[in-house]
C-alpha cells in the first residue's frame, strides 16, 4: 500500500487529515491491530470494534475532531513518521501545543478553548491543525512551562501502554564472536511479526477472531453474506449513523432538526432510540462478553 502523502497547506483540512490518518492505519495494520487496546484507551473508546471497522470496511473512518488529533499524534508515538505534525507545529506552534495537551488529555476542551482566548471549539481544532491563534491566552513559553510536567506524564504514560502490546522483539541466544569481522553485510533478519504477508481475507478473518466474532467458514448456499459480513455491514450503518446524528445535532439548527424529524419520522426515531437501547442493555453486553 502507498504511503500517505503528507499536506502541505495550513490549518489542515479536517476531512483531509482524518484521511491521512485512516490510511496510515490501513497501511500498517501490523501495528496498529496488535495495539487496539491502546487505541481504544487513548481515544477514549469502549469497544473494540469500531477499530476493527476501520481496517475492514473501506468507507468506514475514525470520528473526526478530537479523535483524530488523538490518532494523529498515537501514530507519531507508535513510530510512525508524521512530518506534517511539524510542520503544523512551525506554522502555528501555540496552537499546535494546545492541540497536543488536548490530544493527550492533558486538558479538556473547555480549557483548550479558554487557552485560545475564549473561542469556539472548531477553532481550537483548526488551530491545532496549525491555524493562527488571534488571542492566546498565555505565551507559548508559559503555556509549555505550566504544561510540561503533566504532558511528560502522559507521553510516559502511553508510551508504557504501547510497550505492554507491541509484538515482541526476537531474541538472539548465543552473540557472534567478538572477534570475528564480518565479511558480507548481514541480510536483514525475517521479521516476526506474525500478520507480515497476510491477505486481506486473512486480515479480515483476524480481526473478527481478535473482536470475540465467530466466523462462517462457508457462504450459505443461497449466496447470502455470511455472519460476519452481516455484523461489517451492521456496524458500518450503524457507525454512519451515529456520524450522521451527531452533525445534525452540532451543525443544524433548531428549524432544520425540525425539519429533519419530520422527514423521518417522529416514531421512526423514537423506535431506533429503544432499539438502541436495547442494544446497549445489559444482557447485550452480556452476550458480547461470552456470558
Amino acid at each position: 500500500m502507498a504511503e500517505p502523502t503528507s499536506p502541505t497547506t495550513f490549518p489542515l483540512v479536517a476531512d483531509e487529515l482524518t484521511a491521512l490518518v485512516t490510511q496510515r492505519l490501513r497501511a500498517n495494520p501490523q501495528l496498529f491491530l496488535s495495539l487496539a487496546p491502546v487505541i481504544a484507551q487513548f481515544c477514549d473508546m469502549k469497544r473494540l470494534e469500531p477499530i476493527g471497522t476501520w481496517f475492514v470496511d473501506p468507507t468506514a473512518k475514525p470520528l473526526g475532531g478530537i479523535m483524530t488529533l488523538k490518532l494523529w499524534y498515537f501514530q507519531q508515538q507508535a513510530g510512525l513518521d508524521c512530518p506534517e505534525i511539524a510542520a503544523a507545529t512551525t506554522a502555528s506552534p501555540y496552537g499546535t501545543a494546545v492541540g497536543k495537551l488536548l490530544a493527550y488529555g492533558v486538558i479538556d476542551a473547555e480549557q483548550a478553548r479558554a487557552l485560545c482566548g475564549g473561542v469556539k471549539d472548531g477553532a481550537v481544532l483548526r488551530a491545532a491543525r496549525g491555524g493562527r491563534v488571534m488571542s492566546p491566552q498565555l505565551t507559548l513559553n508559559k503555556l509549555l512551562r505550566q504544561y510540561d510536567r503533566d504532558l511528560r506524564a502522559a507521553v510516559e504514560m502511553l508510551q508504557e501502554d504501547l510497550g505492554k502490546h507491541r509484538p515482541a522483539a526476537p531474541r538472539h541466544t548465543s552473540p557472534a564472536p567478538a572477534a570475528a569481522p564480518p565479511v558480507t553485510p548481514p541480510r536483514p533478519a525475517q521479521s516476526a511479526d506474525p500478520l507480515n504477508g497476510v491477505s486481506r481475507d486473512e486480515l479480515i478473518d483476524l480481526i473478527i477472531a481478535r473482536l470475540g466474532l465467530t466466523p462462517d467458514s462457508l457462504r450459505q448456499k443461497d449466496g447470502a453474506p455470511t455472519r460476519p459480513e452481516l455484523i461489517r455491514d451492521i456496524a458500518a450503518n450503524l457507525g454512519k449513523a451515529y456520524v450522521d446524528a451527531n452533525y445534525a445535532l452540532e451543525e443544524l439548527t433548531p428549524e432544520e432538526q425540525a425539519l429533519l424529524r419530520r422527514l423521518v419520522g417522529e416514531d421512526t426515531l423514537f423506535n431506533l432510540k429503544n432499539v438502541l437501547a436495547a442494544l446497549c442493555g445489559s444482557r447485550a453486553h452480556q452476550l458480547t462478553q461470552g456470558a
